[in-house]
Formats: structure tokens, C-alpha cells, sequence
């Protein structure tokens, strides 16, 4: 097992053990969304993200998470490409109103990536590399939020990735 999945595995336990810390100035979430990597010949794939943070004040986030960027089917065989990996990431806000604000990322991504034909491993790559993004936080209830973002992974195993994320936060 890498330490890529070793880690997502202990950010989803953490997550799940969080309880009542949102009370504190912490928050946990998930997000599923649509990733497009810019390599011609790969169809789009499903992706999600599972992440906890800390809001140091009210412009200043820490946040770090799990993130499935999915499996990218080649057009026309049966090979594919699935990357996953962990983020870190400060999130500068900006409140707009007492319910919705706007937020920029900026963070690292550590991530691997795994190349298939027929269910048949035939390579793998792993790295470390830049990730940021935008987005949006609104209030939904006393303690629950909507996120609406768009998130970009440079280079990962030699493509760019955007994903599209609408997710949730308690």
C-alpha cells in the first residue's frame, strides 16, 4: 500500500473522529466533483475530496484532505489512468456577507498515479507539486455550509487537472 493511500486512509479516520470540533474552529467535509485533464484522448472522470481544516480567523484557513481525482478512461481501448493524493493548503477568505464567502487556495499536492490496461497494472509516477484554486462558501444551516470551487493539479504524471467541486461542510 503507498503511503499516498496511507495517508488518505488516516485523513478519512481523522475526519470521522472530529465529532464536536467544529465548535473549536475546526471543520471536516466532503466534495464530489467533475476532473478534465488537459492530455487529448482521455475522457473526463468522477472525483472526490475529503478534508478537515481550521479557520485561524476569518480570512485565514488551514485545510488538508484526501483528493480522488479519478479514473481517466483513454478513448477507444481499455486503458486508464487513476491519480489520487493528499493536499495541504491555506485558503485566504474574503467574507462578503454574514452567510457567503469567497476564498483563494494555494498548497501542495502529493499525489500518485497508476496506469492500467485491462485491469493489468502497467506503471505507476508519484509526486509533489503546486496545487490552487477558487471558490465559494455559503451558510446552509447553524453548522452546515455549501462549497462551490474550482481546483487545479499541475503536472500531475506529465498532465494538468482541473475539477469543478460542489461539496459540504460541518
Amino acid at each position: 500500500m503507498s503511503i499516498c493511500r496511507k495517508t488518505g486512509i488516516a485523513v478519512i479516520l481523522l475526519c470521522a473522529s472530529m465529532g464536536t470540533a467544529h465548535a473549536a474552529g475546526w471543520y471536516m467535509g466532503g466534495s464530489f466533483g467533475s476532473s478534465d485533464v488537459d492530455v487529448g484522448g482521455y475522457n473526463d472522470a468522477s472525483s472526490f475530496r475529503l478534508f478537515f481544516g481550521t479557520d485561524a480567523n476569518d480570512t485565514i484557513a488551514l485545510e488538508t484532505g484526501y483528493v480522488d481525482l479519478g479514473t481517466f478512461d483513454v478513448v477507444g481501448s481499455t486503458a486508464n489512468v487513476d491519480a489520487w493524493g493528499i493536499d495541504v493548503s491555506v485558503l485566504g477568505k474574503l467574507p462578503v456577507s454574514d452567510s457567503v464567502s469567497l476564498y483563494g487556495r494555494l498548497g501542495l499536492f502529493i499525489w500518485d498515479a497508476e496506469a492500467t490496461v485491462s485491469g493489468l497494472a502497467i506503471g505507476s509516477d508519484d509526486g509533489t507539486d503546486m496545487t490552487y484554486g477558487v471558490g465559494g462558501e455559503f451558510e446552509l444551516g447553524s453548522n452546515l455550509q455549501g462549497r462551490v470551487s474550482w481546483e487545479f493539479y499541475p503536472d500531475v504524471s506529465g498532465g494538468d487537472i482541473d475539477v469543478v467541486f460542489f461539496g459540504l461542510l460541518y
